[in-house]
């Protein structure tokens, strides 16, 4: 019977959320082969590992603890952060029922899917700080591990997908993007960014960029 570890909402007690939360990281440091580890968590401008450093749970539980006036949004972030670990989990171990129970993860009895990311919106990219780079940032969206970056150099139709190779990096874990590097940077680079999580990758966004960085 295919099962897959199990979402969270606000149906759970704050104690039962936060009491889960912490999975995350004990799921992270139960098993050093799990994919998501070498991809790490970053926050606040530092890539944090989950084996051997502090995880993106520990510092919203602090937060949650110590600033009551702000515990909806620590809240949501808490069971945002658990559901994020439950989505990579099921995308490294697809039914792997002994791995998940491993991972404390409970289970489903009936294999859910989680939603296919919604388009992303508010992409944009400037001139970066470096010489050649680009600068990339868009909106933050639901269900989703990781955008991917799609890079075109041929403007003459920017819809057409099959003309589109990955980007470098080809993606960001999260909506702060971050520094990408366009394929011969003297000429005028388009991209395309979509999401993507255990289900499958979303529709992708709108071409933006088209200019050279310098």
């Amino acid at each position: 019977m295919n099962q897959k570890a199990i979402h969270i909402d606000k149906s759970s007690t704050l104690p039962q959320i936060i009491e889960k939360s912490g999975l995350v990281e004990v799921a992270c440091q139960a098993d050093t082969n799990v994919d998501i580890i070498a991809k790490g968590v970053d926050i606040e401008g530092k890539m944090v590992i989950a084996v051997g450093k502090k995880s993106i749970v520990d510092n919203m539980v602090l937060a949650l603890k110590e600033a009551t006036s702000a515990q909806g949004i620590a809240e949501d972030n808490l069971i945002s952060s658990f559901n994020l670990g439950v989505d990579k989990a099921n995308e490294v171990y697809p039914n792997d029922i002994v791995k998940l129970q491993n991972l404390k993860l409970d289970l489903s009895k009936i294999a859910e899917k989680v939603p296919l990311p919604l388009k992303i919106t508010g992409c944009s990219v400037v001139q970066g700080s470096h010489t050649g780079k680009g600068n990339m940032h868009f909106k933050h969206g639901v269900h989703i591990n990781s955008y991917m970056v799609m890079e075109t150099q041929d403007g003459a139709n920017l819809l057409d997908e099959s003309k589109y190779y990955p980007g470098n990096p080809v993606s960001f874990d999260n909506s702060r993007g971050g520094e990408v590097s366009p394929k011969d940077p003297t000429k005028p680079s388009w991209f395309r960014v979509y999401g993507k999580n255990a289900t499958g990758g979303g529709e992708w966004s709108d071409p933006f960029g088209g200019f050279p960085f310098h």
